[in-house]
């Protein structure tokens, strides 16, 4: 029997090396929150019922920038890229915390985009700097460990916006990401440059742009109307740049994204289905925020200062970090096809019942868990199944596809609906009226229907398929699905 050495095990530097990266991703779930907290706030003080930009522009940032720094990171080292996140994100705060003008604001959520890269860079600092007896546990901590601490940043943000206002939100996580920078130059160790090779940035502008343009085309199409000279140049430019980016991503050898990943029509299909339950679960936060935050006198709401809804919030969050985890286990015992099945009629329903807590706090609170874990369950089998399907030489790329995706929808299902909602149901001037907040619960259950038919349609389902999944693995085994997950997650990664 082999013996394991010291430099085998973990030490304190390896601990606080993980400690950092978690600190670093807190910072990140800290900047998706403060979106939809914001929300009702940042279109009261603008004036503004495109105030839905503020959840988008950081989430589309963050689409384009994934990939980006991934490759960045190959080149200069991981490390250095993950610094420069964190500053790029800290600099966006502090844009955010001083904007005079509601453009400006956009710039520096749009900044802020940088900081959901840490998530993709930590991991893969762990993967090359640890060993490989404690590595696959080092990596399932930094990707999930800012899961259960992310559930209690509403109440830290919620008080400070209470007395502080937004802005003095925005202030404070610029200072707190500064601090993670300088900890993580002096304790992470940089990782060697792996790869030599060019950069596709021209597919960064193509991919941005094309998405940026089309947003901004549906989102004014709701208001100006669909006809506007304006909003149809803005859908046609998408368009165009759109084929464009997929033309260059099709003939470079090494492109941004590799989506000949989706010739293969399970992948596709269940990237798509992946893209659009991470886009409800974003419309469900922008949901709850609004309705939280309403007073009675609109008909729904509960008249929460943020300090309160915090308490609302970290129930999604809290569902969220157990969702990544649980599943996980069950798709060992049982079908992968049940356990996500399962988790869509959860989400379903969820979605439903949404409409029916406009004025019921209890079920309110309830759902929100409900929400949290079905949405985290369903990210982490996705994940790991699209990984498990992939080769090799293509899981990198693969992984970087598959949080475009999600995070493309995300900032899709957070200007779509709200767009839609204030074009076919008009509220009082920054707000939202009772039927607007319905249709985009109507929405959400449309789009997690069609996340359902989604995964029925990655394989040729028959009744047998549909009765199989229901018999329990006997002990000792594992169900043929899982055997596409018999690695540990951290495998992965």
């Amino acid at each position: 029997m082999s013996q394991t050495t010291h430099s085998d095990e973990w030490t304190p530097r390896r601990v606080l090396i993980v400690l950092t990266l978690i600190a670093s991703q807190v910072a990140s779930i800290a900047t998706i929150i403060l979106g939809p907290q914001s929300l009702p706030v940042i279109d009261r003080e603008f004036n503004t019922n495109q105030g839905s930009w503020f959840v988008t522009s950081e989430l589309l940032a963050s689409a384009v920038l994934c990939p980006l720094f991934a490759r960045l990171s190959d080149l200069y080292g991981k490390r250095r890229l993950a610094v420069i996140a964190l500053l790029s994100g800290g600099l966006g705060s502090l844009l955010v915390a001083a904007a005079p003008t509601f453009s400006l604001l956009l710039v520096g959520r749009a900044m802020q985009g940088t900081l959901i890269v840490c998530c993709i860079l930590g991991a893969a600092i762990v993967r090359e700097s640890f060993p490989a007896k404690i590595a696959p546990v080092a990596v399932g901590l930094a990707v999930t460990g800012a899961g259960l601490p992310g559930s209690l940043v509403p109440f830290v943000t919620g008080p400070l916006m209470d007395s502080h206002g937004y802005r003095g939100v925005f202030l404070a996580l610029a200072v707190v990401v500064a601090v993670a920078a300088v900890v993580l130059i002096h304790v992470v160790p940089e990782s060697p440059v792996a790869k030599e090779g060019s950069v596709d940035f021209v597919g960064a502008f193509l991919l941005g742009s094309a998405v940026g343009s089309l947003l901004a085309g549906v989102s004014l199409g709701a208001t100006v109307g669909w006809t506007s000279p304006l909003v149809v140049m803005l859908i046609v430019i998408g368009v165009c740049l759109g084929v464009g980016w997929i033309l260059s991503a099709t003939k470079k050898s090494d492109p941004l994204i590799d989506i000949r990943i989706l010739a293969d029509r399970r992948v596709a299909t269940r990237m798509v289905a992946g893209g659009l339950i991470a886009g409800t679960g974003t419309l469900f936060l922008v949901i709850s925020a609004l309705v939280a935050e309403s007073g009675s006198e609109n008909g729904f709401g509960f008249g929460l200062n943020a300090t309160q809804y915090a308490f609302v919030q970290c129930l999604f969050f809290f569902g969220f970090f157990v969702g990544g985890v649980v599943p996980i286990r069950a798709v060992r015992r049982y079908s992968f096809q049940l356990v996500q099945s399962i988790l869509i009629v959860v989400l379903l329903l969820t979605s439903a019942a949404l409409l029916l807590a406009l004025d019921s706090l209890p079920l309110f609170g309830a759902i929100h868990l409900s929400a949290g874990l079905a949405v985290g369950g369903f990210f982490a089998t996705m994940i790991n199944f699209l990984l498990s399907e992939a080769t090799p030489d293509r899981r990198a790329s693969t992984a970087a596809l598959y949080m475009t995706v999600a995070t493309m929808m995300q900032s899709v299902f957070a200007t779509v609906p709200i767009s839609l909602s204030n074009g076919l149901f008009p509220g009082a001037e920054g707000s939202f009226g009772l039927d607007g907040i319905r249709f985009m619960g109507v929405f959400a259950i449309v789009t997690v229907l069609a996340a359902g038919l989604c995964t029925v349609a990655a394989r040729r389902t028959t009744i047998r398929d549909l009765i199989d999944p229901l018999k329990k693995v006997p002990s000792g085994t594992v169900s043929e699905d899982a055997v596409l997950l018999r690695d540990s997650p951290a495998d992965y990664l």
